[in-house]
């Protein structure tokens, strides 16, 4: 898998993070979560996680090799005593879901992502690739 090597690139996924975590802030009510770990069964949802290159990339930039899951077979391998155990890293997806969450608007948030990864990832020369976790290359 390829590695972060611009800086730049990095801030700008970091900022990307933020910018969708603030969409999300304002968009969902997340007084009615309680942090019950549920929204990271996506299987429980009939949904799949799906991640990019970039995210992937990004998430190993910023893990301990310890840290790092090699192989995933039932749900996500970050997902420890119900809680996510990468949750400042955690992939787009995992952001966006929200298990009380309006679909369509999940839906828009996905793809606005999505467009805008694969804008870096043009504009940093960075292979893009999108790949079903458990199918992921870490």
């Amino acid at each position: 898998m390829a590695k972060i090597v611009d800086r730049q690139l990095k801030n700008e996924m970091a900022e990307l993070y933020d910018w969708l975590d603030k969409q999300i802030a304002a968009n969902i009510d997340s007084s009615s979560c309680v942090a019950c770990g549920d929204c990271c069964d996506f299987e429980k949802f009939g949904h799949r996680i799906y991640v990019t290159s970039l995210e992937a990339a990004y998430l190993k930039d910023n893990l301990a090799k310890d840290k790092l899951k090699s192989s995933v077979k039932d749900g996500c391998p970050y997902k420890v005593d119900d809680k996510c155990s990468v949750r400042n890293f955690r992939f787009g997806p995992c952001r966006i879901f929200f298990c009380k969450a309006d679909s369509e608007l999940q839906n828009q948030l996905s793809e606005d992502f999505l467009k805008q990864v694969k804008q870096l990832c043009q504009q940093f020369n960075f292979d893009y690739t999108y790949s079903n976790l458990p199918d992921a290359i870490f």
